[in-house]
């Protein structure tokens, strides 16, 4: 028993003396890392990328770690000359690693991104685990508003991102997600949406729905008014609120708090028919109300009437909206292919109808029960 213990405490001696670290700090002294990076395309096709990077600085004799935070451009026939454009320009290798953020233009998303996505997906030292957006405003301001910002863009989109992932109104899509989807039937994925918002003094970068892509092309938006609908037919909704206008004072809102949520689906074929099912599922309390309110049992049954309808017609509306494109936003084909094995029709998609069934639980109020 001796013996077997002396053994192993002579292999971790052995092992901790073997052990490297992937960074010492004269190394990271030596790079400069990219925490978010920008795909754009010129007038003539020519990628034009924006890295937004630090350079770390780090000494072992003092406990706080150094960073200066630089901003570059490249530019070239593809993005791997495009970043050998800006190896140009640094005196330092560029790290791809710790990238946080992979953004793309309105030009590239219209132009296709399939080249971008191979690069990433061939290139070991890009991380496959960031967020994906799409950026469809002016790039200077966007990169104005980068320059005087103190936080990084890549670090600050993937913050925003964790924080709001469940929130109704915002579409999240990292690249792996992306890159599964992309290689589906129907080739069709959707990236979360950016945009500048004025704010007291000046702009602030928001969530702004999502941009459907289809072949890694854009065939169309989410916005933010159908964002609830469609990430509460796909089952991405845990908090947030909804909104019914008062019918005694018609001008104020009563708010309803979301506890939880749960969509199920189902597909069935009937006749030369096929029937999406969505099974929605919703709990709720009463969170505000504009006007004086008198909770009883007529006001709860009036008002999950009246927001179980809305629900219906809005996310049919979503899905009709894109079904008249031929756009399968909600993956029929996949369905079809698992369940029937399914072969692809050119019109599939005008034979789907969506029934949605809504289920909506109000609890009454949070803190004083029946009154607000």
């Amino acid at each position: 028993m001796k013996i077997k213990k002396i053994f192993i405490i002579l292999i971790l001696i052995i092992s901790s003396f073997s052990m490297v670290s992937c960074f010492n700090y004269n190394d990271i002294n030596r790079v400069t890392f990219v925490t978010g990076i920008i795909f754009d395309e010129d007038k003539n096709s020519n990628v034009v990328l924006y890295l937004d990077c630090v350079k770390a600085y780090r000494n072992a004799n003092e406990s706080a770690d150094k960073g200066k935070r630089i901003l570059y451009k490249g530019e070239g026939k593809t993005a791997l000359e495009a970043i050998k454009d800006v190896n140009r320009v640094s005196s330092f290798n560029l790290n791809f690693s710790q990238n946080r953020a992979y953004i793309f233009t309105g030009n590239a998303v219209n132009s296709g991104i399939k080249k971008y996505i191979d690069l990433i997906n061939n290139d070991p030292e890009f991380p496959i685990t960031p967020n994906i957006f799409v950026y469809h405003g002016d790039i200077n301001h966007l990169l104005d508003m980068s320059k005087s910002d103190e936080e990084y863009l890549g670090l600050f989109l993937d913050n925003l991102i964790e924080k709001n992932k469940h929130t109704p109104k915002v579409i999240q899509s990292n690249t792996s997600d992306y890159m599964a989807k992309r290689l589906m039937e129907n080739n069709l994925a959707i990236m979360t949406s950016i945009d500048l918002k004025d704010d007291v003094f000046d702009k602030k970068i928001q969530l702004n729905g999502g941009t459907v892509m289809q072949d890694d092309r854009m065939v169309g938006k989410i916005d933010n008014l159908n964002a609830l609908s469609y990430n509460l037919l796909i089952n991405n909704v845990r908090t947030g609120s909804l909104e019914i206008v008062n019918e005694e004072t018609e001008n104020d809102f009563i708010t309803l708090n979301i506890l939880k949520t749960n969509t199920s689906t189902s597909i069935t074929s009937n006749d030369d028919k096929f029937i999406l099912k969505k099974k929605i599922n919703l709990k709720t309390n009463i969170a505000e109300s504009q006007s004086k309110l008198l909770i009883n049992s007529e006001l709860l049954d009036k008002l999950k009437r009246l927001e179980e309808e809305s629900i219906k017609l809005h996310t049919k509306q979503v899905f009709e909206e894109y079904k008249e494109r031929n756009i399968d936003i909600l993956e029929v084909l996949n369905l079809l292919n698992k369940k029937y094995g399914y072969e692809e029709e050119p019109d599939y998609l005008s034979k789907v109808e969506l029934e949605v069934d809504v289920d909506l639980q109000i609890d009454g109020t949070g803190r004083v029960k029946n009154t607000l």
